[in-house]
């Protein structure tokens, strides 16, 4: 039987919070839908199976994916295209929802004009011994393309979202290393409006270091996001924002020994605020650093 909303959960190596993933979703008071888990090549596959068959058992419709690993971005996909329901809602394997979470978004769907593609909540973060980081209860809702292009104001885990949003706007870009997520919102926010239950309705957990948004990884990312993203700046009228950002990711890459990359940002930088003094800043410190590194390495030799 169709069910109204298709939970997508990709999983890699973590039973564990798996089970507290699947326990928080039994108990969500909104009953009609679906489980789709996507194994991105888990070596805990034998685990994992036996999480999901303990509440296939109880009674929760679930459809289990094992595919080779290529990633968070290429799972999601994977289960998107196996959706049946209306909604989808969207969550990590490590995070945990409270019980109203899918029946607060869709009471809010319900009573929206069509023109509304995307339903968040408000998340509590928490690190991996449960205290509390930060939370993220932001107010925005309608049109938000200018907002999600100055940062992504939700947690993923907190989403719902038409499953017409994906036919129309495509899948997740499984080229980004990081950021894809924000650039998936981004393309919704520039066809559709969203809106947002006023609740804490999310546990995201983080884990490892805060720092990680600037791993070389992310600061591609970044780099990805904004070139992609760089004319919908212009015509937002977020020239200055664009080239403080252009300038920060400019210096980040030129950290990794990104140079061209780092050169290209500059420059755009430059050409959106010829009076962006940060832009001189970290340019002329990022040559500094390039050359006190070249120079390190040659008395090495």
């Amino acid at each position: 039987m169709k069910k109204s909303v298709s939970i997508i959960i990709p999983t890699y190596n973590r039973p564990l919070s798996l089970k507290r993933l699947l326990e928080s979703i039994y108990i969500q008071t909104f009953k009609d839908f679906e489980v789709i888990v996507v194994d991105d090549g888990s070596i805990t596959k034998q685990e994992n199976e036996q999480v999901i068959n303990n509440f296939v058992q109880k009674g929760i419709s679930i459809k289990y994916i094992y595919q080779k690993n290529h990633g968070a971005p290429a799972a999601r996909n994977r289960g998107i295209k196996e959706a049946k329901g209306k909604y989808v809602a969207l969550v990590d394997d490590d995070d945990e929802w409270l019980p109203k979470k899918l029946q607060r978004q869709i009471e809010l769907f319900e009573r929206s004009p069509e023109r509304v593609g995307l339903v968040y909540s408000w998340s509590i973060v928490l690190d991996k011994r449960g205290k509390l980081l930060r939370r993220h209860h932001s107010h925005i809702r309608g049109y938000v393309l200018k907002e999600i292009l100055k940062e992504c104001f939700f947690s993923s885990s907190s989403v719902m979202v038409k499953k017409e949003c994906f036919e129309k706007v495509g899948l997740f870009d499984k080229q980004f290393p990081s950021c894809q997520d924000w650039e998936m919102w981004t393309r919704i926010a520039a066809k559709y409006e969203f809106d947002v239950v006023e609740e804490f309705l999310v546990k995201y957990y983080k884990h490892g270091n805060l720092s990680v948004g600037n791993s070389p990884n992310a600061i591609l990312g970044y780099y990805m996001y904004f070139m992609k993203f760089k004319e919908l700046y212009l015509q937002l009228k977020l020239e200055k924002y664009i080239s403080r950002k252009l300038s920060w990711v400019g210096y980040e890459l030129l950290k990794i020994g990104e140079r061209q990359r780092a050169n290209e940002c500059f420059s755009l930088s430059f050409y959106y605020d010829k009076y962006n003094i940060k832009n001189c800043i970290r340019w002329g410190l990022g040559k500094l650093r390039m050359f006190l590194n070249e120079k390190d390495s040659n008395n090495n030799l």
